[in-house]
């Protein structure tokens, strides 16, 4: 479930950097890059079962989602789907008992572990 989360979220990343980026110079690769790498690193702090990971995510995806339904409500150039998607994301990541039960044996697994 966690694995599938992040490659939904790498989609849209992706997804809506087609959308954003019409000619890439440079700089927009870098900049891309350094995203997609702090994505990485957020998923993998979430992977591990750190919690303010989950909160970071859950904070980001929310304004990430306000952030598209304003533009699409302004202009219609970016597509409803992804805020629905972000929405799906933080819905599984707040109500799923997969999801929680992988966090807590994250967390026993770390105790045990620095034990």
């Amino acid at each position: 479930m966690l694995i599938t989360l992040f490659v939904v979220i790498g989609i849209i990343e992706i997804y809506c950097d087609s959308f954003t980026i019409v000619t890439f110079t440079g700089r927009d690769i870098v900049f891309t890059c350094v995203r997609l790498l702090m994505t990485v690193g957020l998923m993998y702090a979430l992977y591990l079962g750190h919690v303010w990971a989950k909160r970071l995510l859950l904070v980001l995806l929310c304004l990430a989602s306000v952030v598209v339904a304003a533009g699409f409500l302004r202009t219609h150039s970016l597509p409803l789907a992804t805020v629905l998607l972000f929405n799906l994301v933080c819905f599984v990541l707040l109500k799923s008992k997969q999801v929680k039960a992988f966090m807590l044996y994250q967390k026993t697994r770390k105790e045990r572990r620095d034990a």
